[in-house]
């Protein structure tokens, strides 16, 4: 079931004009409870098209893992894509051209509402930012 909801929001955010020309595989690693249980996905685009399949991917070019309250934050842009790649909790991995298309494919945001997504939605700049605050006190 939850398989099913992730492909129709992904389908829902898949940006066509950004997948122009690109034939490829994604590994989708989505980590549920913790990371006690994970949801394996395909994610193949071509044509234009994306289609997002429940399994293992062993011809993704590139392989994309995130949590799956941090995949709901990043699509309803209460935390921008980039702040959870520094802070480890977005992984890229395989072939970084490949992979780094990921966030356009699917409309994330490079850019999150801060105030709405919690502290641990903070970059590591920020927080390293904020260290330096206190201790210059």
């Amino acid at each position: 079931m939850l398989a099913r909801v992730v492909a129709l929001v992904m389908g829902l955010r898949f940006d066509p004009a950004h997948a122009a020309g690109l034939n490829a595989t994604l590994a989708l690693r989505v980590r549920i409870l913790g990371g006690r249980r994970t949801l394996l996905l395909r994610v193949w685009v071509h044509d234009g098209r994306c289609e997002v399949t429940p399994g293992s991917s062993p011809d993704a070019g590139a392989q994309v893992a995130i949590g799956l309250l941090d995949m709901i934050r990043v699509a309803l842009r209460l935390v921008a894509w980039p702040a959870l790649l520094s802070s480890g909790r977005l992984e890229l991995t395989g072939d970084p051209f490949l992979a780094l298309r990921f966030p356009t494919l699917f409309r994330l945001s490079a850019v999150g509402s801060q105030s709405h997504a919690g502290p641990e939605a903070q970059s590591v700049g920020s927080r390293r930012d904020e260290v330096r605050s206190v201790q210059a006190r």
